[in-house]
This record gives structure tokens, C-alpha cells and sequence, in this order.
């Protein structure tokens, strides 16, 4: 199963479910808290995790500045319940395969976009 690293802004409870069954996920502030976008970026590749966020920002630091990093997803779900956010999440990554790692992903309510980064 994937590793994942959240940043500050990552909900909860969306971490909560996603350890509930069974990912692996470490949150930023447990580790490095207050850290700037890049040093956050560098902390998930240093520990060879997928980067989970609410901010399209990082988009640009691996996409336009080609930073390294393992993948990246972006959960952009706020429009759902807060008691259906979580489930959405775990229903996209649960069966993604290696698809995720090398990608930049953005789960939506009714879309999951993926785009392998170079």
C-alpha cells in the first residue's frame, strides 16, 4: 500500500479514514509543523511518500519548477458532506496501483484526474 504525508491544511478527519483502513499516513505538523511548501515537498520525498493536500500550490512546484517528489494528490472535495469527504478519498486511492507514484492526481467528487509528471 501507498505511503502518504499530508500538509497542514489536510483535513482530519479525510487522514482519520484513510487510517482507519489501514493506510499509512504521517501528517506535516507532527513533523515538521509550520514548514514552508517546499520544505514540506522535501519532507514527503526524503520519506518517499505520496504528498496528500487541499492546495493546488504544489501543483506548480513539481509541475513548473520540477521539484522532486514522489507523487502528489490533491483532494479537492469541500462541495461533498463532511461525513462523505472521507469516503470518497479512500474509494479513489484504494485500488490506484503504482499509478499514483510519479503522478500528480486531483480527486473531485465525481472525477479522479491523474497526470504522470516527467
Amino acid at each position: 500500500m501507498v505511503a502518504f504525508f499530508t500538509d497542514e491544511c489536510f483535513s482530519g478527519r479525510i487522514v482519520r479514514a484513510l487510517r482507519d483502513v489501514g493506510f499509512d499516513v504521517v501528517r506535516t505538523v507532527d513533523v515538521c509543523p509550520s514548514g514552508d511548501d517546499e520544505t514540506v515537498l522535501a519532507e514527503a520525498y526524503a520519506r518517499d511518500r505520496i504528498l496528500s493536500t487541499e492546495d493546488y500550490d504544489f501543483g506548480e512546484l513539481c509541475i513548473r519548477f520540477g521539484l522532486p517528489m514522489c507523487g502528489v494528490v490533491i483532494v479537492a472535495v469541500e462541495s461533498l458532506s463532511v461525513a462523505s469527504q472521507g469516503a470518497r478519498v479512500v474509494q479513489c486511492l484504494s485500488n490506484p496501483g503504482d499509478r499514483l507514484r510519479g503522478s500528480f492526481v486531483t480527486i473531485e467528487p465525481a472525477r479522479v484526474r491523474l497526470r504522470p509528471l516527467p
